[in-house]
């Protein structure tokens, strides 16, 4: 990775940034297991850690379904995503300022419904609640609280080609910043266009997915509201190629004078469904400084891998 920051020496180095280990399968025919164990390289060594690991029962009547555990939350479209299988080599600005740098996960329930309506269009809605030590908007590892979550989704087909997804979800929970009993709330809106032609399905196809995050937080002089989006494009040009632009734009969550803007471009090669590389440039330009530096450039190339059978990702 290589790293350009304004006035300073560009500084280039190695770093292998995660090995996940999964592990799925049935336990019994109402129930399914996933574990999700990660070793990160953080401050020059190498630390294990339990991501997610959480039991999910199909079986339900009225077309519910629930999971227990500790598992990512289901805000949004990105924040679910494991890191290896979002189209871009990092979550989106907003996802890491709101929720922090691996996003928001811990451990509760979540109990979800598929609506039943006289189309039979596809709508779930879903509600969790979690262990509140998210260490960014929510409150840290000393809260004593919950967070709660609902979100609701729908899915619709275009035309024989095309496909549409809309979704919104709200998240509230205590923070550390104020006095008495402090809150934040936060509210997402997000919308994924997909195009993927029946003639030459494995040669061509588009993704357009774009997220909208809003907060409001009590703090001691008051409540402080922001908010913060990101917009992406992904172009599939050969069976084994892809081409995508980020757009990032996002307040910090406690203050809505500091600003974060990034610009990406990401060009993938698929080299086997086992295999693929990630060639990735990003200018961030702040108005403020974050760990010494205001306007950073990076230029990063991302090799993933797996090895065995891998869960299909969500579409």
């Amino acid at each position: 990775m290589y790293r350009n920051h304004e006035g300073n020496t560009p500084k280039q180095k190695f770093e292998f940034r995660e090995l996940e280990l999964d592990f799925s399968g049935a336990v019994d025919p109402y129930t399914q297991a996933f574990i999700v164990a990660t070793v990160d390289h953080e401050d020059h060594e190498y630390k294990a850690d339990l991501e997610e690991a959480y039991l999910t029962y199909t079986q339900l009547p009225y077309n519910l379904q629930a999971r227990v555990g500790q598992y990512r939350a289901e805000f949004g479209r990105a924040n679910p995503l494991h890191l290896h299988a979002l189209p871009w080599v990092d979550y989106p600005l907003v996802i890491q300022r709101y929720f922090g740098e691996e996003g928001l996960s811990g451990v509760g329930g979540e109990i979800s419904w598929l609506v039943p309506n006289p189309k039979n269009q596809y709508i779930s809605l879903t509600y969790e609640i979690m262990n509140n030590d998210n260490d960014s908007l929510f409150a840290g590892a000393e809260s004593q609280d919950i967070t709660h979550l609902v979100r609701a989704k729908t899915f619709r087909d275009l035309s024989p080609t095309s496909t549409l997804e809309l979704g919104t979800s709200f998240a509230c929970g205590p923070n550390d910043r104020g006095h008495g009993s402090p809150r934040s709330l936060v509210e997402g809106l997000d919308v994924t266009y997909r195009w993927k032609p029946k003639d030459a399905g494995l040669y061509r196809s588009f993704l357009w997915q774009t997220e909208l995050l809003a907060a409001q937080a009590d703090l001691i002089g008051g409540q402080e509201s922001t908010w913060g989006m990101y917009s992406a494009a992904e172009y599939q040009f050969a069976r084994q190629w892809k081409f995508g632009l980020r757009y990032d734009n996002t307040q910090l969550p406690f203050s809505s004078s500091l600003h974060e803007r990034g610009y990406s471009a990401y060009l993938t090669f698929l080299q086997s469904e086992f295999v693929f590389w990630r060639l990735a440039y990003m200018y961030l330009d702040r108005d403020f400084r974050d760990d010494g530096v205001s306007d950073e450039q990076r230029l990063m190339l991302q090799a993933n891998f797996t090895l065995g059978t891998h869960p299909a990702h969500r579409y």
